[in-house]
Formats: structure tokens, sequence, C-alpha cells
């Protein structure tokens, strides 16, 4: 009955309290970011009553998460009518990546916007990293559904076989559904360090620390899809990058921008051995301050300002 998600509890309280600011101050337009995506069936109702214009961001699919369970025929039938309805009557859709883009683009028949995620500028300070005799190697975000670490570790296990004398040591910041977690005492050749959660401040300090960095992206063809939040993070770190990804998604072609990538498909172990191999040698290569060009259209002052400018246009009365 939680339909379309765990938050539809929710819904009427914050519709009433929607509409309660409506009647007390004047607002130009209404803007619902999702996931959850019941944060847009509030956006659908104060929309109709106010008359505002909507906005709605998908900063995942919805129908085409690859983390979706997918549900019974009757539950399938009414979410898929429960996104139909967002994307037809909203005035206009802002999404993270390519495929996304295209998807809500092909169900909706308007258009819609690429404002991907990024990074704050002001989080990071450049470091001269000093080399150690060992390789750190960091992974931060949830790890869950296919998102499975176990081909990457026995990969490193390998590698590491292969280079004894080499201190080898792997940071998974985030929560670890239990299953994987306890699949961890069967590593020993290196050391894994788990942290659940830690403030953004550390997060970005030992990712600069960290001599390279990890993405997994799992083989599902809705993974397409994804890019990962933390990326653009890791990108601005620039420090080698070991991304498990699929064959040109949009994470695979959007790394072909940047030097320091080090791509495998998420399965298969040599790959994955040799992506490792290479960011090792990549990151004893010395650190350069020189900023890809490309790199500063993630920075989140850029994207605030193309969000702004799409609801200037909405303001205008324009459906963009």
């Amino acid at each position: 009955l939680m339909i379309p998600d765990t938050r539809m509890g929710w819904i009427p309280f914050a519709f009433f309290k929607g509409y309660k600011l409506a009647q007390e101050k004047s607002f130009d337009l209404i803007l619902t970011n999702s996931p959850p995506h019941s944060t847009h069936t509030v956006g659908f109702l104060l929309s109709k009553i106010t008359r505002l214009p909507w906005v709605v961001d998908f900063k995942d699919g919805w129908m085409e998460d690859p983390f979706r369970k997918k549900r019974n025929f009757s539950r399938e039938w009414i979410e898929k009518k429960l996104e139909y309805l967002v994307v037809s009557n909203c005035h206009h859709i802002v999404t993270v990546s390519y495929p996304l883009k295209r998807y809500f683009k092909s169900i909706s028949k308007k258009d819609v916007s690429l404002i991907h995620n990024g990074f704050d500028e002001e989080d990071f300070v450049d470091t001269h990293k000093v080399k150690s005799d060992g390789f750190t190697i960091g992974y931060f975000g949830s790890i869950f559904g296919d998102r499975d670490p176990t081909h990457f570790l026995k990969a490193l296990e390998k590698f590491a076989k292969k280079n004894k004398l080499l201190r080898i040591k792997i940071h998974f910041i985030g929560p670890i559904i239990e299953e994987i977690l306890n699949s961890f005492k069967d590593f020993t050749i290196f050391e894994i360090n788990t942290v659940k959660y830690i403030s953004h401040s550390e997060c970005i300090k030992l990712m600069q620390s960290c001599d390279a960095l990890l993405t997994l992206v799992g083989q599902d063809n809705r993974n397409n899809a994804v890019l990962t939040g933390k990326i653009f993070e890791y990108l601005r770190c620039g420090i080698p990058i070991i991304s498990l990804c699929p064959l040109n998604g949009a994470l695979w072609k959007l790394l072909e921008n940047f030097d320091r990538i080090h791509k495998s498909s998420p399965t298969v172990i040599e790959e994955i051995e040799n992506a490792i191999h290479n960011a090792w040698i990549d990151h004893r290569n010395p650190y350069s301050h020189t900023r890809n060009k490309y790199l500063k259209s993630f920075e989140r002052n850029h994207l605030t300002e193309l969000l702004a400018k799409t609801m200037d246009g909405m303001h205008a009365g324009d459906e963009m």
C-alpha cells in the first residue's frame, strides 16, 4: 500500500503545509525533487490548487531506477500511471544524465533540462600528497542491490598476491548491507576499513588522502543512466579513479573526458585487476594542479545558474 514509496504518509502533511504557505506568501513556482517520488505527488496537488508553474527534478529514474524492486502487475500499472501523471502535468523536467533525459522526454513529449550533480569548490583544499609505500583506495557511498564490491575485492586480492610487499588498504565509507559486510572477512590479504557515516567535511578530507577512488555501478541495463553523485567530487580530487561501470553507459561516457581514469566492466576479474594495476602506477605519477577545463561545468555555482535560468523562463510563462 506504500505507493509510490514508503514516504507516502508524509504527502498530506506536506501538501497542507505547502498550501498554507502559498496563502501567506507569494511564490513564483513549485520545485519538487526526487527520490523519494512522493514529493512529486505533493507538487502535483499544489500546482493544481495554486496554479503555479511546476518544475520536477529527477535525481534518479522512477520506473527506470535500477534499484527499484519489480512489483506485482497492479502495483506496476499504478506506478507507471503516477509517473506519467507527474511528467505530463508538470511544466518542465530536470534530470541528471543523458539517458534519463531521453527517457523522460520520450514519455512526456516535453523539453527536459540536463543539470548534473556536482561539487562545491569551497569544500576542497589543494594539498601536495606525500608519497607512501602503501596503496589506499576509497569508496564513498552506499552498497546495496547490484552495487556489489565482491568482484572488485577478488581482483584486488589477485593484485595484492602479485605485490606481496605492498601495503594495501581500502576504505568503505557508507552503509553496507549485512550480507556483503559479512563477506569482507573472507579477504585477509589487505586491510578493509568500514565506517557507516562521517561528516561531509571529513568525507572530503579522507577522499583527498586516498591514492585511488572507486566507483561501483552494476550490470543491469537500467544502470546505463546512473551517474553516481560522488563522481564529481572524485573528479575534483584529481587522483586516479577506478570505475566499474557498464560499457558506454552514462558514467563510462562522462569519464572519457578526463585523465587518470581506469575503467572496467563490473564483473570481469581480469579487467578489474588491470584497472587496479594501472591506477597503482598512475598514483605514483606527480599530481598536476592543472584543472580539466570540463570540470568547471560541474561546480555547483554554475549548476545553480543553469537551474535559475530554467526557473526564470518558467516565471516568464514559457514552457521551456
